[in-house]
């Protein structure tokens, strides 16, 4: 599997409502798990991350999910484009030969 740490922006620990980093990165954990969401969340120095995996069993779905989850539970700015909405898999591509 390959995992990654990506960084949430500062605005998320507000969501706290002035809790610590670790007590916020454990409810926003908790949050999402209730929204069907398995997504672990760090507390490091003062910022949030999520650990992300990538691996045969995640897929482009569970991943817009997590970011709706993320949309859900904490919010978006106003400003914040909505999530187009994705199907997976892919439909097939046809293999037929272009006639020119």
């Amino acid at each position: 599997a390959t995992m990654a740490l990506l960084r949430l922006p500062q605005q998320v620990l507000a969501w706290g409502d002035g809790a610590a980093a670790p007590d916020v990165a454990r409810a926003l954990q908790d949050r999402l798990h209730d929204a069907m969401v398995e997504c672990p969340v760090k507390s490091i120095s003062g910022q949030l991350y999520l650990r992300l995996s990538a691996w045969v069993y995640n897929g482009p779905a569970d991943y817009l999910a997590l970011a709706r989850a993320l949309e859900t539970v904490v919010g978006m700015p106003s400003d914040a484009a909505p999530l187009p909405a994705f199907a997976w898999p892919p439909p097939p591509q046809s293999t037929a030969a272009a006639v020119p």
